[in-house]
């Protein structure tokens, strides 16, 4: 018979499905996350210059100044690959400004490389930069609209919380290169994944930049080998909430960020938000404390709560900030 009368088959196959690496799906979840905040990506390139870590002021001994040499430069002045985000980003926005463009929002996500030992390969580790700056803006001193550190804060806020990692703030960071009265770090259990923060003055006059400008670097070695928590979610409660305002009188070093924390751990399940909403020093304080003003909320979902429930909780909470944190109410 000829090939005519031979029946036809289809082969038969085992297709596998295709998976994207753990760190490639982490780089494009930082990315559409800053995208929502409003920040446009870009991509620099990967050599820099030699004198990068002096401009941020970075310590003789900062692992970042371990860069690797280009034996073929494209430009003599780019002589070695970037140890870090945020000299790539700075000349970036330098460039932008001095083009009149009085509002930007970039970042990247990339790799940087971090020199070893002789002939071996270099560390390659992931992070992400977002510089926010803003000609007609206001620092963190100045009040005439939401200051850049806030909104550059704002935006780390949301990175982590799309990310889905529970974080707390403290003020103050390790970064030269960054404000040490307007800066701080995001931290998860004890380990700091982030730091935000205004460019330090100095800094800013060596990469040439005069506007207000806020940086933040996210660590995503550190954040990919974290555990993510799953959203949680709860019922609206259809019952009045009941709010207590309270003002303290605070050492005027003492962080807000750290007395909210234990405010929020004493509160108990009633009590579903705390915030700082005023902060007052001057006229009616003493010298070295401060006035904050704390708003509590309290709320069940499936009943009322009660004045005395309330005032249980309230008077945790004040005991809390006298014995812990010296506070006195006034």
């Amino acid at each position: 018979p000829g090939y005519d009368r031979s029946p036809s088959t289809l082969p038969e196959g085992a297709f596998a499905g295709v998976d994207v690496p753990p760190r490639r799906r982490l780089m494009l979840a930082v990315s559409q996350s800053l995208q929502g905040s409003g920040l446009t990506e870009v991509m620099t390139f990967p050599a820099a210059r030699p004198g990068d870590p002096d401009a941020l002021q970075l310590a003789p001994d900062d692992r970042r100044r371990r860069a690797v040499e280009l034996l073929n430069p494209i430009q003599s002045t780019d002589s070695v690959l970037r140890t870090t985000l945020v000299p790539s980003l700075l000349r970036a926005t330098q460039v932008n400004l001095r083009r009149q463009v009085e509002r930007l929002r970039l970042f990247e996500v990339s790799r940087v490389f971090l020199a070893g030992e002789v002939d071996a390969l270099p560390e390659e580790p992931l992070q992400a930069v977002a510089v926010l700056s803003d000609a007609e803006g206001a620092s963190l001193w100045e009040s005439t609209e939401v200051p850049i550190f806030f909104r550059a804060k704002g935006v780390g806020e949301r990175l982590l919380a799309d990310l889905g990692h529970p974080w707390t703030f403290r003020a103050g960071t390790g970064e030269p290169y960054l404000h040490p009265g307007a800066a701080g770090e995001f931290c998860i259990g004890e380990e700091s994944v982030a730091a935000v923060g205004e460019l330090h003055p100095e800094t800013a006059a060596r990469f040439e930049i005069e506007a207000p400008t806020a940086v933040l670097v996210v660590d995503l070695e550190a954040l990919g080998g974290l555990p993510r928590r799953d959203p949680q979610y709860r019922e609206v409660s259809n019952h009045p909430s009941v709010r207590r305002d309270l003002a303290v009188l605070l050492d005027r070093s003492t962080q807000s960020g750290e007395v909210l924390e234990a405010i929020r751990k004493t509160g108990g399940a009633n009590l579903t938000s705390a915030e700082v909403f005023d902060r007052w020093e001057g006229r009616g304080v003493p010298e070295g404390k401060v006035s904050l003003t704390f708003r509590l909320v309290f709320q069940r979902a499936d009943r009322s709560l009660t004045d005395p429930e309330v005032a249980k909780a309230t008077d945790r909470i004040v005991n809390l900030l006298a014995h812990r944190f010296g506070g006195e109410l006034r």
